[in-house]
């Protein structure tokens, strides 16, 4: 019986456990109309949006808002008509937030009530008298940025066991936030703000992949091997080729830079044709978009498309980690990157013919 009595006392005590509210207080001027959402912060963290925008008649100098009893929340509220003033606020199950509002602006509403609203006012307080101090605005702007910056590594540091320096850590460069993320603490990485350092953490992995592909382009590394479609629905693998030479050329049909250079990657075509093959990989988000621009602009040399919607590793877009267009590739018949070129560089080709001459 005692085994069955803990888990029913535990489940009544969820049934009445009270939902997150904000109390909203307006001095002077009021609106006549408000409008408020409230979305899942894990779920607005990975990007879900909310159009579930909802009116309230303002017939008094304050009104309640409940939000959902079960998650941390994140709501908005705003004048109607004017969406960029917002008031925004964090609430988790239970919580109740106290907000001021004066005249009507919500965008400067103070707010109070919760821990983490106590953190998030000591640091609004920390910027404001950063950003208003002569060592601040005495600053060029380029200095002004870094130093801003450098607030904000400075703010981690000295709360990174607080869910306010997960927050404050958002706001950097994420080559930034890759010095910071590890020194996180374990009751701020698991706190309040998960969704976000898991988010964070997310883009500085990716990030460091990134630069180690980067490393691996510049420093003669194997090329990845890839199999794509051809416009006839072939498959074609770099691994095809190797004993030859090959020119990867990463473009798109948006890309005035990457048509720029087709007619002297054509040439080149003819002129070295039996020594180094081209592949062009078309990175347009659509197949046909693709194949109607190949239709009117016909090529010399092989032609494939990447499917942006693989997000594996086979993906050559991914795995070459190309992340401006145009991007080239030699690779060497060992199946080494023997040169590497982000952008329209016509030194690229010329670099090109003269390795493969050497050989």
């Amino acid at each position: 019986m005692k085994q069955l009595l803990l888990p029913l006392i535990f489940a009544s005590m969820a049934l009445v456990a009270s939902a997150g509210e904000i109390a909203i207080k307006f001095i002077g001027q009021r609106p006549d109309t408000m409008v408020y959402n409230a979305i899942s912060y894990a779920e607005r963290v990975a990007g879900v949006t909310s159009v579930d925008w909802r009116r309230v008649p303002l017939t008094a100098d304050s009104v309640v808002i409940k939000v959902d009893d079960s998650e941390l929340m994140q709501l908005t509220a705003w004048e109607l008509d004017l969406e960029q003033y917002m008031l925004f606020a964090l609430i988790g199950p239970g919580e109740r937030i106290e907000a001021v509002v004066r005249d009507g602006n919500f965008r400067k509403a103070s707010l109070s009530g919760t821990p983490f609203q106590a953190e998030l006012n000591k640091y609004s307080e920390a910027r404001r008298e950063f950003e208003e101090s002569e060592a601040y605005t005495s600053l060029e702007r380029d200095d002004r940025i870094m130093a801003s910056y450098n607030f904000s590594i400075d703010y981690v540091r000295a709360h990174r066991d607080e869910d306010v320096g997960v927050w404050t850590l958002q706001f950097m460069p994420v080559a930034m936030a890759s010095t910071l993320v590890d020194s996180i603490g374990e009751d701020a990485r698991t706190g309040f703000l998960q969704p976000l350092y898991e988010k964070i953490r997310s883009n500085v992995m990716q990030f460091r992949k990134t630069n180690d592909i980067k490393k691996r382009n510049r420093e003669h590394g194997m090329a990845p091997d890839f199999t794509l479609k051809d416009l006839d629905g072939q498959s074609v693998s770099l691994s095809d080729y190797r004993g030859g030479w090959v020119i990867l050329d990463f473009w798109a049909t948006w890309c005035k830079w990457c048509i720029k250079g087709f007619p002297d990657l054509m040439k080149f075509a003819d002129e070295f044709s039996g020594r180094c093959t081209v592949i062009g990989l078309s990175v347009d988000a659509h197949n046909e978009t693709w194949k109607q621009y190949m239709e009117t602009h016909p090529s010399n040399h092989v032609e494939v498309w990447v499917d942006a919607t693989d997000l594996t590793d086979s993906n050559p877009h991914r795995s070459y980690a190309v992340e401006a267009l145009p991007t080239k590739f030699l690779i060497a018949p060992d199946g080494t990157i023997a040169l590497y070129e982000e952008g329209e560089d016509p030194e690229f080709l010329i670099r090109v013919r003269e390795l493969i001459n050497k050989k």
